[in-house]
């Protein structure tokens, strides 16, 4: 999930940035008001263990961390932290995303249309490793819709 009320506030912010009419010091203060004050998932690393060994992905060439898959009381903690966003922010949100500058400023490509559009309302359960290959994998999409949140992998 992306924390969509900071990228809502922060688009004018970034464009007038970008635009030379704000100094870093504004800008370092617009953000301090603009961030969340508790924490919003953007993904959830739920393993890092991977059958395959992609050339561009770090995890083939660089990656030195032990293989493992995130333990299940960690998992529940982590998911039992999360809010969901209402469907009215939702709602706010896709219309923000048609009817302002902010597709022009930030979606270059399909991948950052898809970040903005399904990413941003849902939880992403990888990182450098493929969730379908963790033990735990329908307990942890169980415990997640059982708090009604939208994953994706």
């Amino acid at each position: 999930m992306l924390n969509i009320n900071f990228l809502m506030t922060t688009a004018d912010i970034k464009n007038r940035a970008l635009n030379g009419e704000i100094s870093l010091d504004e800008l370092s203060s617009y953000y301090e008001e603009s961030v969340a004050q508790r924490p919003v998932v953007f993904q959830l690393e739920s393993t890092n263990v991977c059958n395959v060994r992609c050339e561009m992905c770090p995890r083939t060439n660089k990656m030195q961390r032990k293989l493992g898959h995130m333990e299940p009381k960690l998992y529940e903690n982590i998911i039992g932290q999360i809010e969901p966003y209402s469907p009215s922010e939702l709602l706010r949100w896709r219309k923000y995303l048609t009817m302002s500058d902010f597709k022009n400023m930030f979606i270059k490509s399909d991948e950052d249309y898809f970040a903005f559009t399904i990413s941003a309302e849902s939880l992403t359960l990888h990182g450098f490793g493929d969730p379908l290959l963790g033990p735990n994998i329908i307990d942890r999409i169980k415990v997640a819709k059982l708090k009604n949140i939208p994953f994706a992998y």
